[in-house]
């Protein structure tokens, strides 16, 4: 049995109320994956709570998905690319939901989360597959979502070239580690450029 391994990472647009996940296959074939969705409903400031958000519901026309809470004018869109996908209707309500990293800190880590079903993928040596999931209108959704993630390496080794600390491995780390926590407002506007010329590419 060859061996397959498997990365996922997380980025979120800056500025924009965007999170992508890129599902990149490291070794071995191509690798098939069923990716599901889970909402919940709440204030980002606000702690995880077992009680039931309310009815959400699941639209679908010509392959947009959208997933709307019952008596909020926001609507959760997602997608996944490379296109046109499969999306299999299962609907989960799962009541203890563990947020692992709220959990070590000490903090509320259960939620009630829903999941209408989840999409099929397929993520290669030379694609990945990539989901998105935004509040924004679609045309704001038709950027090349692997590029976010090639201007966000590209700037954390801009970073760490500038941080003049050579070869020392562990001291990289510690860089790019602190860069997630102090955040300097107008420091991203390569970041930020970046993205907006993918937009304007794209359209």
């Amino acid at each position: 049995m060859s061996h397959q391994e498997l990365s996922l990472q997380w980025e979120g647009r800056s500025e924009r109320n965007t999170v992508c996940a890129r599902y990149r296959v490291l070794s071995g074939g191509p690798i098939g994956l069923r990716i599901r969705p889970f909402v919940s409903f709440r204030r980002h400031d606000q702690a995880p709570t077992t009680q039931c958000a309310g009815p959400f519901a699941l639209s679908v026309e010509r392959g947009r998905h959208e997933i709307r809470l019952a008596g909020s004018p926001l609507t959760l869109r997602v997608a996944l690319q490379p296109g046109p996908t499969v999306f299999t209707t299962d609907e989960h309500e799962y009541l203890e939901h563990v947020h692992r990293i709220d959990r070590n800190r000490g903090d509320d880590f259960l939620e009630t989360v829903f999941s209408p079903g989840w999409l099929r993928a397929r993520a290669s040596l030379e694609q990945p597959a990539c989901f998105v999931a935004s509040t924004h209108a679609w045309e704001h959704l038709e950027f090349d979502a692997s590029s976010v993630f090639d201007a966000e390496e590209h700037r954390l080794q801009k970073l760490i070239a500038g941080s003049h600390v050579g070869n020392d491995a562990v001291a990289a780390r510690l860089v790019a580690a602190a860069d997630q926590f102090v955040v300097m407002p107008g420091s991203r506007f390569d970041c930020i450029a970046t993205c907006c010329a993918c937009d304007a590419k794209t359209r």
